[in-house]
């Protein structure tokens, strides 16, 4: 008598990339040429996949104020009309689509000087080095680095403390072009210059002071407060007012807004002279995060805020109130996963998912925005103590309650023979495999199955997201193993999970789809 095995195959889209596969990557190789006293070329890695990049460059020394961000196309951009002799930042963000990467570190570079009048160095001397810049700032160290003068032999270093630091001084004679310093205080006012030996044994002048910061070390440090009490009110469908209390002594606050989850691009940095601003522009049913940090006098600013997150109405007109789910639910539970489930609230146009553990049980957390009443949790512990809660998110911004906590445990752990269970509570292992991963859009994905020992594959294994749409049905009726061609057209780049599900189990891989 055969023993059928009936299962599922399910491959959903996660909202949120893992942490161990980012799908949009770090801009990162920041460089730099400076070309005249006044224009300098920037330069980066190309990241694959990137549509484009975000690039942001500030003035940091002393001086009138200059600030430039734009969207570039290529990972190369040159910046005119600078200030001779001026000390500036920049920093680049990788956009895919509408995914974005999060910010490189500030690269600090500075032009060169506008010489004075007169003839140039005689034949003995060399120039003064140039391109001074600092990375890898910490809170008690940095390197700092410079062009390579031709014909120098060594460079002399020296760096001191600035305004309202303690007292910190350097000096060193190296024969390379870049140098680590530590001793650094958190949140203090640094400066270097340099100086080339050239080979007839004389020094250059030295180059013109470079300033920069320590590294702040943690909200609260330094005498620039956060701003606190951000919030949300005359949401639209395309604009919404973002607001936050005000910080003692300061009167000018930059904003800034993006674009979040399955939302058009969208980005906006301002310099408020207010403590609320009114953001337009946004496209309907979107979702939005902004942030908000001080500038304080002496050039100081504060750590930027969290990330406060609002969408923007459905375009359908005013709404009643937002309604907790209901029903909470679990089904298909394993020592390792769980399905999760709720009612359809009506009127929600998505919902916020939160699993946490319980006692005695190793740290799990996880987080989703979805728009089914259902969803696997997979990478829990056998034996393990969890609780899960939802509240549903509605027109105009607005979110319900959360639900009360639903508190389950998973069951000891199946053994060696994890397993789909047939009729006549025999189990056979499964062995999974999807290859090739990750695979390219619009190449097949190989899914083959082997039964530890000979049994009957029979049931049907289909495909759809976690809003429910399904894209193929594929029957199967094989024994002992089974190999399916699985086309990825249609779905979009980034992760998917595969399950194969059961009344018994589920067990379940991951993989990624790149174009």
């Amino acid at each position: 008598m055969k023993n059928w095995f009936f299962f599922t195959l399910i491959m959903a889209t996660l909202y949120a990339t893992p942490s161990w596969a980012q799908s949009c990557d770090d801009a990162t190789g920041l460089t730099y040429t400076v070309l005249s006293d006044t224009e300098v070329q920037l330069d980066w890695d190309a990241v694959p996949n990137a549509t484009g990049y975000k690039l942001r460059v500030e003035l940091e020394s002393p001086g009138a104020p200059f600030e430039l961000r734009l969207f570039v196309s290529t990972n190369s951009h040159t910046v005119a009309d600078l200030t001779p002799g001026a000390v500036y930042k920049f920093k680049v963000r990788t956009q895919c689509g509408g995914d974005h990467a999060s910010w490189s570190d500030n690269v600090f570079f500075s032009t060169t000087s506008a010489p004075p009048g007169g003839g140039g160095p005689g034949p003995a001397s060399c120039t003064a080095p140039d391109g001074l810049a600092v990375s890898n700032l910490t809170d008690v160290s940095a390197t700092l680095s410079w062009n390579a003068v031709p014909g120098a032999t060594a460079y002399r270093v020296e760096v001191e403390d600035g305004d309202n630091t303690p007292p910190y001084h350097q000096e060193t004679t190296l024969t390379g072009t870049s140098i680590d310093i530590d001793g650094l205080v958190a949140g203090g006012q640094y400066k270097f210059k340099v100086k080339a030996k050239c080979s007839s044994g004389n020094f250059s002048d030295y180059s013109p002071w470079f300033f920069f910061p320590g590294n702040p070390g943690g909200p609260g440090s330094g005498p620039c407060a956060m701003p606190a009490g951000l919030s949300v009110t005359d949401i639209t469908d395309n604009s919404a007012l973002v607001s936050w209390d005000p910080v003692p002594g300061v009167t000018t606050y930059e904003l800034e807004v993006e674009d979040a989850d399955n939302t058009p691009i969208f980005f906006l940095n301002e310099l408020v002279n207010a403590t609320e601003f009114l953001v337009t522009g946004l496209s309907t049913g979107g979702n939005y995060k902004f942030k908000v940090k001080s500038k304080c006098s002496g050039g100081n600013n504060s750590d930027w805020t969290e990330w406060f997150f609002f969408s923007t109405g459905s375009g359908g007109g005013p709404t009643g109130p937002c309604v907790t789910p209901t029903e909470l639910a679990i089904n298909d539970l394993t020592p390792t996963s769980v399905l999760v489930s709720w009612a359809v609230v009506s009127g929600a146009q998505a919902y916020e998912l939160q699993v946490e553990d319980a006692d005695n049980t190793p740290p799990f957390s996880i987080n989703e925005i979805l728009t089914a009443t259902e969803f696997l949790v997979t990478g829990l512990s056998p034996s393990g103590n969890y609780k899960f809660k939802v509240k549903s998110k509605c027109s105009g911004g607005n979110n319900s309650d959360w639900s009360d906590w639903f508190f389950f445990s998973t069951p000891a752990n199946f053994g060696a023979e994890t397993a789909l269970q047939a009729k006549g509570e025999q189990k056979a292992a499964l062995d999974l495999q999807l290859f090739p991963n990750p695979v390219q859009l619009g190449a097949p994905i190989t899914l083959k199955m082997t039964a530890a020992i000979d049994r009957q594959l029979n049931g049907y294994v289909q495909v759809f997201d976690l809003q429910g749409r399904l894209y193929l049905t594929r029957e199967i009726d094989q024994n002992g193993s089974a190999e399916l061609s699985i086309p990825s057209a249609g779905l979009s780049p980034g992760m998917y999970q595969v399950v194969i599900r059961s009344a018994t189990d589920v067990q379940g891989q991951r993989f990624r789809i790149v174009e």
